[in-house]
């Protein structure tokens, strides 16, 4: 199975990282950690599963670089241009955050799963609410991952 997985927390992409590669034996990681990161991975799919934070930086964060932007729905522009480039891999957006800041107003979390399903369900899997502290997640990603193995 080939996995990208676009994630700028260190942790969160090593927790998700571990997982898979525990779980799902002969996995193949690609990793990105910022919105254009992400995009530039797409062209190493096809891939079997995409993991998509949301929220993350324009580029990548150096010593030098703050990482430009911060883009609270770099996820959702992801998957677009993915529809847009017919790059139809599955994706589950893994989020910490159960509102997101619009520049008009906040968009739930639910609210933005029903966006993605509505635009984009060829591609979009659903969503997990990661909590580090709490591990039911780690069966609703399971489950998710299983169903889309199916």
């Amino acid at each position: 199975m080939k996995v990208l997985i676009v994630e700028d927390t260190d942790i969160k992409r090593k927790v998700l990282s571990d997982f898979i590669a525990t779980n799902y034996a002969n996995s193949d990681i690609v990793e990105a950690v910022s919105f254009q990161d992400g995009v530039d991975k797409l062209k190493y799919g096809p891939y079997d599963i995409v993991l998509l934070d949301m929220t993350m930086p324009t580029y990548n964060i150096t010593s030098e670089d703050a990482g430009g932007k911060k883009r609270p729905f770099a996820g959702r522009e992801i998957i677009s241009k993915m529809f847009r480039r017919k790059l139809h891999y599955p994706v589950i957006v893994v989020t910490r955050f159960d509102v997101f800041p619009d520049e008009h107003c906040n968009i739930t979390l639910q609210e933005l799963h029903s966006q993605l399903t509505d635009e984009y369900s060829s591609v979009y899997k659903g969503y997990v609410f990661y909590d580090q502290v709490k591990t039911g997640w780690i069966n609703d990603l399971a489950d998710k991952i299983n169903n889309i193995l199916k």
